[in-house]
């Protein structure tokens, strides 16, 4: 049998209009997904992960939305599959999914990206002034990938968007 333990690194970005209110987003610096165990069939390995946002009090935000690059090692140039890499060859296929959507076990269904092809943004908001929001997203790996032990990982850029 062997085992790789899953990570993915996610990293914040926030844009705003000109004189918009002040808003954050946070998320972990790191999901940890556990030992991943290729033997596994037909059972994807689930991570849940918690993203906040809140303005500051002088303002409300309005269309506030937020969205997930496709990683350091997108496999194309779709949300269809994201990939975790140990730096070989190998990767572990997993998908993330936004708060609110419902997760189909081995399915790129709603899955998070920028909202282009069949990816979605998590939103539209409006936000209250001094108001956090938070809410649980989802992180898929996919089951009976033949891989070799290692520590994978990848990087996705989250980036929240309002005025």
């Amino acid at each position: 049998m062997r085992a790789a333990v899953a990570l993915v690194l996610l990293w914040a970005a926030c844009t705003a209009a000109a004189g918009a209110a002040s808003c954050t987003l946070s998320l972990p610096a790191s999901i940890g997904a556990g030992a991943y165990d290729p033997t596994v069939i037909g059972s994807p390995l689930m991570a849940t992960f918690t993203v906040m946002y809140a303005c500051d009090s002088s303002a409300n935000a309005a269309n506030l939305t937020v969205t997930a690059s496709l990683g350091a090692h997108a496999s194309g140039g779709t949300f269809d599959t994201r990939n975790l890499s140990a730096g070989g060859s190998d990767r572990l296929n997993y998908w993330l999914y936004p708060p609110g959507v419902t997760v189909t076990p081995h399915s790129a269904a709603n899955v998070w990206g920028d909202g282009s092809g069949t990816s979605r943004a998590w939103g539209p908001f409006a936000v209250s002034a001094g108001a956090a929001t938070s809410a649980t997203a989802t992180l898929q790996i996919e089951s009976n990938q033949d891989i070799a032990g290692g520590s994978y990982s990848d990087t996705v850029i989250f980036t929240m968007t309002f005025v």
